[in-house]
């Protein structure tokens, strides 16, 4: 089981997350494609507009992408 996680909207608010119970991965790349059951599905298409991606840790000496939050 996995679990996708997005940044708290506020200070006490409890952090979004998205329980996966079936993902695929690719062999050559190691991307993976996670597949939501019917309730987790729901829950993020309702709360999509509200929700913070986390972004990764920037490697040192990498300028930041446009599109990151961070």
């Amino acid at each position: 089981m996995a679990r996708i996680l997005f940044k708290r909207p506020g200070f006490l608010e409890p952090r979004p997350v998205f329980l996966v119970r079936h993902a695929r991965v690719c062999r050559s790349c190691f991307a993976v494609v996670p597949f939501l059951d019917e309730q987790y599905q729901r829950k993020l298409a309702e709360e999509w507009d509200t929700l913070i991606p986390v972004a990764p840790d920037a490697t040192p000496g990498t300028p930041p992408s446009p599109e990151s939050p961070s």
